[in-house]
């Protein structure tokens, strides 16, 4: 059913399969991993990404909020729990452990890759406890634990305004 068209062997691709009752459109498109090197958390209890949607408006309203989008994120604070980034799962360590949101989101493959072989644990993180972490790191299908950017947790600011 794919046909993998003819693709530069030295560039990285993610694969986009757009479906709704049937496939519509499959797509090979350059990946280019964001350096995020700051978060901004921003209360959103009406979000929901169950699954992925290529209807991404929302995330895209609520990053139009932060004052520099080129090396920052959003953290979404949904019913007052840390869930995840507009594009990542978040983990978070307290030098010990590695620790993800028991509520995230979307529960992303990766994550879950990393829930099954013990290598990150499970927690409900509140926003008022995140300073007892020391370090976050964003995971997604494309980015490893090994290779994210590690994120001070004083690097992570909450925004006053909410949606």
């Amino acid at each position: 059913m794919i046909k993998l068209p003819v693709l530069d062997p030295h560039t990285v691709y993610r694969c986009r399969f757009l479906y709704r009752m049937e496939p519509e459109k499959i797509e090979f498109i350059p990946y280019i991993r964001k350096e995020v090197r700051k978060l901004y958390a921003i209360e959103c209890d009406d979000i929901d990404y169950s699954f992925k949607y290529s209807d991404r408006r929302m995330f895209d309203t609520l990053r139009s909020q932060i004052p520099d989008p080129q090396i920052a994120d959003i953290l979404i604070i949904k019913k007052g729990f840390i869930t995840d980034t507009s594009f990542a799962n978040i983990i978070l360590t307290d030098g010990h452990m590695w620790y993800t949101p028991a509520v995230p989101l979307l529960t992303g493959t990766k994550r879950q890759y990393y829930l099954d072989n013990g290598v990150i644990v499970e927690k409900e993180i509140k926003w008022p406890g995140l300073r007892q972490y020391k370090m976050a790191r964003l995971i997604n299908s494309m980015i490893d634990l090994e290779e994210s950017d590690d994120i001070p947790v004083e690097s992570i600011i909450k925004l006053s305004t909410s949606v």
